[in-house]
């Protein structure tokens, strides 16, 4: 499983939600040294506005591309050595998006977001979602501007899944780019011992691995499910100042066990003020030893 970031994808609005991720994006540009793409979704006008000759597509593709020309040049000399290209798509936006990422082989999107769910048919509003769920990469979905750029705070939420030591490995790519404190959080959805044991287990394993790779700056909590379990890692996030949490976006077919994913995923982008990362699981997994399938 490859966690090389060379490519970035920054889609916008020139506004002001764009500009709560520019500095991220920038960030992990200059740390990765990879390229950004800086896309703007257009939907074509519809046919009453062209005739009445209010609008063309010709014409919103060109001021479009006016606003990127200004945006880019802006982004440029705020940053040395990163290369940006641009992208301009007419369509719905989470599709162009996921679209974009897809053609330029994208190794990760990042975007500003309203957040919350029903909002207009922008990229901001509820496309995070579909575009979390159809990307295959990650997503940083950014809802409100950071005090900082880059990630000083990881919060790991894990879970019985296999899938879920994804996102830890990338908890410790961030932790080595930025010397960040890895959170690992358990939250116990079980009320059967064996389950309970297995999520323990998982912690300590997961702990040891950390330790393994040479990351000594990491701490742990198991908390038992109380209610909405989306609500309980926001609000343990913003208690112990972590700066992004990290989720999985997809479970397998066969797993049975409790899972920080689903709907709760969903919330969690849709409600937290908090930077997340959404991860789609790059591996299928059928060995039962999650050690052996996963850290390896």
């Amino acid at each position: 499983m490859s966690l090389n970031i060379k490519k970035i994808l920054f889609p916008t609005d020139f506004d002001m939600f764009g500009q709560r991720a520019a500095g991220n994006v920038l960030e992990l540009a200059r740390q990765f040294n990879c390229e950004v793409f800086v896309m703007h979704a257009i939907e074509s006008p519809n046919a009453m506005m062209r005739m009445l000759g209010l609008k063309t597509e010709e014409d919103v593709r060109k001021k479009a591309d006016k606003m990127m020309d200004d945006y880019i040049a802006e982004l440029d000399s705020s940053v040395h050595d990163v290369h940006f290209e641009k992208i301009i798509k007419v369509g719905k936006p989470w599709k162009t998006i996921v679209d974009a990422a897809n053609e330029v082989h994208a190794d990760m999107i990042i975007f500003g977001t309203k957040g919350g769910s029903g909002l207009d048919d922008t990229i901001l509003g509820s496309n995070a979602n579909f575009v979390i769920r159809h990307a295959n990469c990650p997503v940083i979905t950014i809802r409100e501007t950071p005090d900082h750029v880059g990630f000083k705070k990881i919060l790991l939420p894990i879970d019985l899944s296999k899938e879920t030591a994804e996102k830890v490995q990338w908890g410790i790519v961030f932790a080595k780019i930025f010397g960040s404190e890895l959170d690992v959080l358990c939250i116990d959805e079980s009320t059967d011992e064996k389950e309970q044991f297995k999520l323990r287990s998982r912690m300590e394993k997961t702990i040891g691995h950390i330790h393994n790779v040479g990351i000594t700056n990491v701490r742990s909590e198991t908390l038992n499910a109380k209610g909405n379990v989306s609500k309980q890692v926001i609000d343990y996030a913003e208690k112990h100042k972590n700066d992004l949490i990290a989720i999985m976006t997809h479970l397998s077919a066969d797993e049975k066990s409790a899972h920080i994913m689903g709907t709760t995923a969903d919330q969690i982008v849709n409600h937290s003020r908090i930077p997340i990362i959404s991860i789609r699981p790059v591996k299928l997994y059928h060995h039962r030893d999650w050690d052996s399938a996963i850290f390896s």
